[in-house]
Order: structure tokens, then sequence, then C-alpha cells
């Protein structure tokens, strides 16, 4: 049984919420304050698996309970529960919360997500991985992009096109930008997968609003120095997979989201680099290894988890997630995470420097059966000399 602790201000909410996950009352162990205060003392007395709270109540607010939340207990799953009208306070929600839900919420609705977030937190090996990767608020962006990004949003003639560009060059940025156009704050009909698409849907003002004022997209490469990981080379070799894996799958939906998961395919390495996931100072060797608090959890579930609490389409948690072993997935075409494995083997074939500790086996099971595995030779010699690398 987990613990679900509900925070609101107004005893008819939570009255309602009581009411409403009653058929639930055998899974979960149902807490409730009425303030932050309350629900920090709630904490002190018992562990607490899950947070949903309100963003505005007196004295301390959502941001500021789920901010001490993580603080205290950072394996715990943070939610906020929001009205459409408050958008400043679910920027200041952003680096602290994992998901937004919009006020009213459907009962149903926030059972399906509180039971996946934690059906993914019981799928971790460890307490140490799961307080890796909830504790994660901002993972590292290249500063070059961001001040690149935040100079663009200032023009008077700041266009989607320009933005966009600049974002999906950007693991941290991409990331971070479709977890909010995917929450159910802003309820758009479809997941998002596409950066240009989040930043057509959500407009120039809001990207703007998120990038100068959130703590989300700056400051964050110095957290990995002395770790051995190489921004620059993980956002190059990053971009590579994304534009190859974009052109393997036939339908245009996969192409899709194989291109945002290529860009994300190595976000878990992200992780691993935090210095709060990692039990020493050695240095990460170049790419792949895991270091040693990690160990037996690969950076592509990692990876997946992550953006599975943030919220992500599912498609692409799994093409993340499965990058390694896309015959995992009963897909009898080119899928994403097909796509992602094919173009991360292709990537790492073409390196200069190909003696980059990349051991990765391709997965012939799966590309046999697609009937796709006679097609490797043409693809490597499409994209080593630059082709559209539609070699199927």
């Amino acid at each position: 049984m987990i613990n679900v602790l509900f925070v609101d201000d107004e005893a008819d909410v939570l009255e309602g919420l009581e009411n409403g996950l009653r058929p639930w009352r055998h899974q979960w162990q149902l807490m409730f304050a009425g303030s932050g205060d309350e629900a920090l003392q709630a904490m002190r007395e018992r562990h607490v698996d899950v947070v949903v709270s309100d963003m505005r109540m007196p004295g301390m607010d959502g941001a500021a309970l789920l901010r001490t939340v993580r603080e205290r207990q950072p394996e715990t799953v943070r939610i906020m529960l929001s009205g459409q009208a408050d958008r400043e306070g679910v920027l200041r929600a952003l680096p602290v919360a994992h998901q937004f839900l919009s006020k009213p919420c459907d009962a149903r609705r926030l059972h399906a997500i509180i039971s996946r977030c934690r059906l993914l937190n019981d799928a971790l090996f460890s307490d140490a991985v799961k307080q890796a990767i909830a504790s994660v608020s901002a993972l590292p962006a290249l500063p070059r992009l961001y001040w690149e990004l935040a100079e663009e949003l200032e023009r008077p003639n700041a266009t989607v096109r320009r933005v966009a560009a600049i974002i999906e060059q950007d693991v941290a940025m991409t990331a971070r930008l479709l977890q909010v156009v995917n929450s159910a704050f802003f309820a758009f009909a479809r997941p998002i997968c596409s950066v240009r698409d989040a930043v057509t849907m959500l407009g120039l003002e809001p990207v703007r609003a998120l990038v100068l004022s959130s703590e989300l997209f700056r400051g964050m490469a110095p957290r990995c120095a002395g770790t051995g990981l190489d921004l620059e080379r993980l956002h190059a070799h990053a971009l590579r997979v994304a534009a190859i894996a974009e052109t393997l799958p036939d339908d245009p939906e996969t192409r899709t989201i194989a291109m945002a998961a290529g860009m994300l395919h190595d976000i878990g390495l992200m992780v691993m680099s935090l210095p709060a996931s990692r039990r020493d100072a050695a240095p990460l060797p170049a790419r792949s290894a895991e270091p040693p608090l990690l160990s037996g959890c690969s950076h592509a579930l990692i990876g997946g988890h992550l953006l599975a609490l943030w919220g992500l389409p599912q498609p692409l948690i799994e093409a993340v997630a499965c990058q390694h072993r896309p015959s995992l997935l009963d897909d009898l075409r080119m899928s994403a995470a097909g796509a992602v494995h094919v173009a991360d083997w292709i990537a790492h074939e073409l390196a200069e420097d190909h003696a980059d500790g990349h051991g990765e086996r391709l997965d012939e099971a799966y590309l046999r059966r697609i009937d796709r595995l006679h097609c490797l030779p043409d693809w490597l010699d499409r994209h080593r000399g630059g082709g559209d690398g539609h070699g199927r």
C-alpha cells in the first residue's frame, strides 16, 4: 500500500478527492492536509510516496511546498494541481513538480497517473535509482544554446522556426519543453512529440516566459563538471542519431517520434552524471559505462523512466527505454525504438573516433522480423555520403 498525500486549503476539494478515490482505498493510504505546514508535519510522521498539491494556498503555496518535499524526500513523486489562469504559478513550480494536472481533475485520471508513476518507481532496481531519478529538477544544457535562444526570443521578429531550431539542438531544453506542452495544464488534444509543434502550440510568449524566468534552462552545464561527461560530444551524437532516426520509419508520425527520441536517447546518461546520482567523484568513461550507484540499471531505462515521470507521450518513452532492445516491442515494421537503435549503431559505425567505448550489439532479430536487415549496408552508405537515408 502506498501513502498519497493531498494538500488543498479548500475542505470541499479534499472531501471531493476522498469520495472520488474511495474505490481505491484498499490500494492507497489516503492522507489530507489543509496547508503546506500541515503537509510537512504529516510527512514528518509518516513517509509519503506521492504528494498532490494545489498551487494557490495562503502562506506556503504549492511550489514552495513541493520544493521542500524535494529537499526532504527526493524520491517522493510530486504532482501539482492548478487552475488554467495560474500560469505564473506553474512557471514557479516547473522545477519541482513532476507533472501538472488542471483543476478540477477527474478521479479516474488522477488514479491512473499516480498508479503509473508508482509502477515506474516500483520497477526500478533500488532505492538509490528511484531517488536519483525523482530528484532531478534540471538537466545540463549547453550555455551557448541557452544564450542563443534567449537572444532570439528577445528579438521583435523572433519566429517559431528559429526558436524551435535552437531548442531541438539541446537535449535538456527539448525534454523540458515536451514535458510542459504535454502536461494536462495545457490540455492539448493530442500528444506532442515535435519541438516545432510544441513551440507553435504554446506560442512564443509562453516559451519566452519559460526560458527567461525559469531555472529549468540555464546554469546547468557546471553540474557535470568533473564527471567526465562531455556535453558537446553528447549533443553532437544526439543530433546525429536524431537526423538518422528520422529517415528510417515509413510513416510521418513515427518519423517525428523517432527524431525526438533520437535527440533524447542519452538523457539517462545526464541523470547518471549528476552529483546526486553518484557515490564517488570518479569521472565517467567517455559515453556508456554505468557509474557505481546506478549499476544494473541501464541509461536507456533510466532515461525512459524520467520521461515517463515527467508525463511525456508513451511512444516517446518506449523509444528511449527500448532503444537497445527494440525486439521487446511487438512491432512488425520500423518503430521509433527500432529507428533510434539502428541510428545509434550507424552513428557509432561512422564515427571518426570509432574507439569510443560503444559496445552495443545490433538487435538483428528485430531487423529480421521487420525484414530490414538487408538494408544496413545501404543505410551506412547513404549516411556516410550525407544522403537522405531512405534506404528501405
